[in-house]
């Protein structure tokens, strides 16, 4: 009998242990939100494109290749911690022609490919590659399918997709080949108005406030240089992360990755004509 109370004040019957409350461990703390800005369309002006390699931040650099100043910005930016990715022309709607070195419909793997290497000779350091125009490529599951698979032989982990059309399936194919794939959700500079661009990263923190992460694409003009030096640091302040694109992926940027899993259960290859 005595032993037995022992046990029992002791927590070691079943009867006991059944009256013990489990604790509620404690709710982890929120992450707090952070930010990728992208800066695309870079290669043709040293100087502006100078501001941004520079900037005391670590934004992500999308570089156009077969440009004057690819592989000199690419360098720069590098030095500076900037991701470095390669902006790549792709057909625009409407527009069979390409930039120097873009991507068309009629590409075959082969060709693909070859562009690729050259792009990635042009741009030193890159980690991935986004796509610069693209609105009528990035709708084709073919070529899109063609792209995927290439980058996947040549080993670039990350496709960033500008979102140029809204029936992109370029993420979606994306992450079935086993990229790393990040989606645009904010245009910063669409217009060059300075109060315009101001309320362009206004809606960009609103973003991440709600979603947790929020990624923009923004372009080399003095308006959107000038409009990040005086915002950046509010950023801070706020406690919002300023990070690469590959860094917003590798910290959980599970809004893009759900938004693409959606586009495949709505069934987008009922839409593709290609």
């Amino acid at each position: 009998m005595l032993t037995a109370l022992c046990l029992l004040l002791l927590g070691m019957l079943p009867a006991a242990a059944q009256t013990i409350e489990p604790v509620s461990p404690l709710p982890p703390e929120a992450s707090p939100p952070a930010v990728a800005i992208v800066i695309d369309d870079l290669g043709y002006s040293n100087r502006i494109g100078g501001g941004f390699a520079r900037m005391p931040y670590p934004l992500t650099l999308a570089i156009l290749p077969d440009t004057p100043y690819a592989r000199a910005l690419a360098t720069l930016g590098h030095r500076n911690g900037k991701q470095i990715i390669i902006h790549m022309p792709m057909q625009a709607r409407g527009r069979p022609a390409v930039a120097p070195g873009g991507l068309r419909l009629d590409h075959g793997p082969f060709e693909i490919a070859r562009r690729l290497v050259s792009a990635f000779g042009d741009v030193p350091y890159a980690s991935g590659i986004s796509n610069h125009e693209g609105s009528r490529l990035t709708e084709s599951s073919v070529s899109m399918r063609l792209l995927m698979t290439t980058l996947r032989l040549q080993r670039v982990p990350l496709f960033l997709d500008s979102r140029t059309s809204a029936r992109s399936v370029a993420a979606t194919l994306a992450q079935r080949a086993g990229l790393r794939v990040a989606e645009r959700d904010v245009f910063l500079d669409n217009s060059r108005e300075p109060t315009r661009i101001h309320a362009q990263l206004d809606r960009l923190i609103r973003v991440a406030d709600r979603r947790g992460t929020a990624l923009a694409i923004g372009h080399p003009h003095p308006e959107t240089l000038a409009a990040l030096a005086d915002r950046l640091p509010e950023f801070e302040a706020r406690g919002i992360r300023l990070l690469t694109v590959d860094a917003l992926i590798e910290i959980g940027n599970g809004q893009h990755a759900a938004d693409t899993d959606a586009k495949a259960r709505h069934g987008w290859f009922s839409d593709a004509t290609d």
